[in-house]
């Protein structure tokens, strides 16, 4: 608004009262006065999108009978993504840019998963295949799995650190992954509340893309809803 401006204090981006600040007061507190760099923001989708598409940044992925679209379900993230896979093993979704933990990054969205048998896995996570929403080793974020609950989850060479948020994610979670301390902490936060404790072992560290998405495990449809997703790095 025309009275706030984004500021940090070296942990969090947060709104502060900026006494009439202009579109250009936000952009110079976060790039000149805060701790932060690379700021990315996935724009809403205009219909359909195709394999490799470039929204952004991120790139569009979609198998055989999986398509990420324009969002006009009734549901609370309507006017964003709808990433809906409708055959066995296809992926719909985005990934985006590489990184390694120990760049310290963050990553936030909204998102709506359906609570179904036919969904194998959505994730929203820094992944080291990040062209496939199916791959676990090398992981760092949040992952569904069938009706399952939304599990914030560390992996390593296929041994995990998880943390139980104890509910899955048909109702709209705000979630957000935090890696601190040049990759040693990991915290992830739904609704504003922590998951869990920090996580600070099985943290992958080498390099890994932003990933999210849906597969579903048969050919009856699964669908994963998503919007207002953001990225930045601490600056070094």
């Amino acid at each position: 608004t025309a009275d706030q401006v984004l500021t940090s204090d070296g942990t969090d981006i947060a709104w502060a009262d900026a006494g009439g600040g202009t579109l250009t007061d936000l952009i110079t507190a976060h790039i000149e006065g805060g701790s932060y760099q690379n700021l990315m923001k996935v724009p809403d989708p205009h219909g359909s999108a195709s394999s490799g598409d470039d929204i952004g940044g991120f790139s569009v992925i979609r198998d055989a009978s999986a398509t990420p679209t324009h969002n006009e379900d009734a549901n609370a993230l309507r006017g964003g993504w709808k990433f809906r896979s409708a055959a066995d093993d296809a992926d719909a979704g985005l990934v985006g840019n590489w990184l390694t933990a120990n760049q310290d990054w963050t990553m936030a969205g909204s998102f709506i998963v359906d609570s179904v048998s036919t969904l194998e896995r959505a994730v929203f996570a820094h992944k080291t295949n990040g062209a496939s929403m199916g791959d676990e080793n090398g992981f760092i974020g949040f992952r569904v799995l069938t009706t399952g609950n939304v599990f914030f989850v560390c992996d390593t060479g296929g041994t995990e650190t998880t943390r139980d948020y104890g509910s899955n994610g048909a109702t709209r979670f705000d979630a957000r992954i935090v890696v601190s301390g040049g990759g040693t902490t990991v915290q992830g936060f739904i609704n504003g509340s922590q998951v869990g404790a920090d996580i600070t072992t099985n943290i992958y560290t080498t390099t890994a893309q932003s990933a999210m998405g849906c597969r579903a495990n048969t050919t009856t449809a699964t669908n994963m809803y998503a919007s207002d997703i953001y990225h930045w790095m601490e600056r070094p």
